[in-house]
């Protein structure tokens, strides 16, 4: 039985903004040159890899270098705010009145042809404030491997038209997300606040997305975008026996747990009072199956070399009820120089059960760059609680080598 990740929603064309194709038709025309998507708008911003990072530059309604995901819901609204900014006259800003499909809304820049960003350290920061959140502001970056993407940015074509015109089948696509960091904030900030995040950026990387959005219910304006590259900082390795994760117990927001989860009415994930200890523990529960097999997850994202070749552990406390035709389980998913590791999981739950401890040992591969640490559901009617987990390395690993799997989809959020 295998656990694999979920591709959650991708961004779509936004009404009244460019079709994709015809986008692509203009990063194509740049290819050559390296940094293609995004360059630098001022001189004096020369080190910003962003394009239009302060949102002042545009046309009559949008802002220049700068796209939206579309959901064609009607509780989502995008804006070029000129009222309200951290600098300037204008911010970038979202608002979502409605979480019964759980979406990720948010805007985007993607940089195409960035394989000199390979080996180094990307920063992103930008300023953010919130009104009536009950959901989470965040800002994600994102590194990928995705060949098919440039050569459709040369054809001036969507992506997936390129890839049936190279005949590549869904589980052949050589799309491979190599690298992930979010940083997301709770509740009402109505000052401007910093957010930073950093990624190492794999060799062999050739997309760099940066997105700034919201998910639940709420409103939150971005202003002040920057995205810099610096050397990569040394790291080093993990003591035996730690526990690698942050807010293992879910005591806190779930600010630094991240979700992943298909668009479908009544699906969620937050705290709940049912605990195997302290006040909280998550909860992830569905109101229905669906036809088809899709995935949600809570988790942590290891972007490190240093667990490359080590044997590692996660173990912790779960609860069920009524998960019929359904799953859940623990796992760790990576990736690397070789593509995709996933193995198999050999041990899942299902039905309804009290608290029970559970554990899942894997070998990383060597040449691996990010690790994926996972509480899963395999999204069908029921609950499944998770409680006081615990990742740890064991020593090194006794694998000697990986072998590349079917790429997943990555996610667009």
């Amino acid at each position: 039985m295998t656990c694999p990740r979920f591709a959650p929603f991708r961004p779509r064309r936004v009404a009244g903004r460019p079709r994709l194709s015809a986008r692509l038709a203009l990063l194509g025309a740049g290819l050559a040159g390296g940094l293609l998507a995004v360059p630098p708008a001022h001189a004096a911003d020369a080190e910003n890899l962003l394009r239009n990072g302060s949102a002042e530059a545009g046309t009559l309604v949008s802002p220049t270098g700068w796209d939206t995901t579309l959901s064609d819901l009607p509780t989502v609204r995008f804006a070029w705010d000129a009222g309200t900014a951290h600098g300037g006259g204008r911010s970038l800003y979202v608002l979502n009145t409605s979480d019964v499909i759980p979406l990720w809304h948010n805007w985007s820049q993607t940089l195409l042809g960035v394989n000199e960003l390979g080996g180094k350290e990307l920063t992103l920061r930008a300023w953010v404030k919130t009104g009536a959140v009950t959901g989470k502001a965040y800002l994600l970056l994102q590194a990928y491997r995705d060949t098919v993407l440039l050569e459709a940015a040369k054809a001036g074509m969507p992506r997936l038209q390129k890839r049936q015109e190279m005949n590549i089948k869904p589980v052949d696509d050589p799309q491979l997300e190599l690298g992930w960091s979010r940083k997301q904030i709770s509740g009402d900030h109505p000052e401007w606040t910093p957010l930073e995040v950093r990624l190492y950026i794999p060799p062999s990387t050739n997309v760099v997305i940066v997105r700034g959005g919201l998910l639940g219910i709420g409103e939150a304006w971005f202003d002040d975008f920057s995205l810099t590259p610096g050397p990569a900082r040394p790291e080093r390795p993990f003591p035996l026996g730690k526990n690698l994760l942050a807010d293992p117990g879910f005591e806190g927001n779930l600010d630094e747990w991240d979700f992943s989860m298909p668009p479908v009415e009544g699906l969620r994930i937050r705290a709940d009072a049912v605990a195997h200890s302290g006040l909280q523990a998550c909860l992830i529960e569905s109101q229905r199956r669906w036809r088809m097999e899709m995935w949600s997850h809570v988790f942590q994202v290891f972007n490190t070399r240093t667990l490359s070749g080590k044997r590692v552990r996660l173990s912790g406390w779960y609860k069920t009820q009524d998960l019929k035709n359904t799953f859940a389980c623990f796992s760790v998913y990576a990736t690397g120089m070789y593509g995709t590791f996933h193995p198999v999981v050999s041990n899942a739950w299902s039905g309804t059960s009290d608290w029970t401890f559970a554990t899942y040992e894997i070998d990383i591969p060597a040449n691996t760059y990010t690790v994926w640490v996972r509480a899963v559901l395999n999204t069908g009617a029921g609950k499944v609680w998770f409680d006081d987990l615990k990742f740890e390395v064991l020593g090194d690993s006794s694998r000697p080598a990986a072998t590349s799997s079917a790429k997943k989809k990555a996610p667009g959020k």
